[in-house]
C-alpha cells in the first residue's frame, strides 16, 4: 500500500510528508508520551505547541485532553 501511495505523489511531496511526520506523535498515550519526551529532549524545548488535524471537534478536544493528562497539565 505504501508503494501505491508513493506512486501518487512526487518526490518533493513525499519529502514534505516525511518532514512533517518526523515530528508527529501518533499512537497510544504511552507511545505519544515517549515521542513527545524524545522531541523535547532533542530540541531542548521549554514549551510545546500542539495541533491536531481531526475533523470531529469532540475527538480533537479529546486528543488535547489525552496529551494534557500525559504531560500532567490541564487542557485549555
Amino acid at each position: 500500500a505504501q508503494g501505491v501511495a508513493r506512486a501518487l505523489i512526487d518526490e518533493f511531496e513525499q519529502a514534505g510528508v516525511e518532514h512533517a511526520m518526523a515530528y508527529a506523535a501518533i499512537g497510544s498515550p504511552q507511545t505519544v508520551a515517549a515521542r513527545l519526551q524524545a522531541l523535547i529532549d532533542l530540541t531542548q524545548a521549554d514549551e510545546v505547541i500542539l495541533t491536531a488535524q481531526v475533523f470531529d471537534h469532540a475527538a480533537r478536544l479529546r486528543t488535547f485532553e489525552i496529551v494534557a493528562d500525559i504531560r500532567g497539565g490541564t487542557a485549555a
